[in-house]
């Protein structure tokens, strides 16, 4: 990921070996670690690859405790988005009725963020180069959630986690690392199927519990 020049790559069935180099050297594997549908590989000299699924960004936690969900949203992007959190089918992503893809989806998406007070206006986001922490987002830990993003600040244009809803299924989000306990999102503010530089960081989503999350 990043630049231009990123290409989203399919594989094929098989067996896999990660690798890196750094000037020209191959570098060892430190450690991969696998959860849900994202791999983790830290290679020596702190090179780190993660590898996720396409859609990414939808999250449930369906621990029966309590536990208080924290939201820390960093911006390294110029546009002033705003970002949406809906609850979403855990299986389906269905909301309203409605499937990732299908006409008014998106519509439905955000409504359900506005009824629940998870809309994010682009001015109670973090500015450039910043980081915000909320602590008191009324996401509750047993429902299973999507995100949208605004661009800049536009109810009318926007991205979702679940790739299918996207103009030509386009993978705005990614997972860029995921624990028991954390889980972070990247997301693309730029269609990818116009001019992207694919560098999934123009806001940087990681929430973090308590309890266990578990991505799908």
């Amino acid at each position: 990921m990043g630049g231009n020049s990123s290409l989203g790559y399919s594989l094929s069935a098989g067996d896999w070996t990660p690798s890196a180099k750094l000037a020209g050297t191959s570098l060892d594997i430190l450690s991969m670690s696998l959860s849900a549908n994202n791999i983790t590989v830290n290679f020596q000299g702190g090179i780190v690859a993660s590898y996720g699924l396409p859609g990414t960004g939808s999250m449930i936690n369906p621990s029966a405790n309590q536990s208080r969900i924290e939201v820390t949203i960093q911006r390294l992007g110029s546009y002033g988005n705003g970002l949406a959190f809906y609850e979403a089918d855990p299986i389906t992503g269905a909301v309203g009725g409605l499937l990732p893809g299908q006409v008014g989806y998106l519509i439905a998406a955000l409504a359900n963020a506005k009824s629940s007070d998870l809309l994010l206006q682009p001015w109670k986001l973090p500015i450039y180069g910043q980081s915000l922490t909320f602590d008191s987002l009324p996401i509750s830990n047993d429902k299973n959630y999507g995100i949208l993003l605004l661009v800049n600040g536009r109810e009318d244009n926007l991205f979702c986690s679940y790739s299918l809803a996207n103009p030509y299924g386009a993978q705005q989000f990614t997972t860029l690392g995921s624990t028991n306990r954390w889980l972070t999102v990247g997301i693309e503010d730029i269609p990818l199927f116009i001019n992207s530089d694919r560098d999934y960081n123009d806001l940087i989503v990681k929430f973090t519990s308590s309890a266990p999350l578990v991505t799908i």
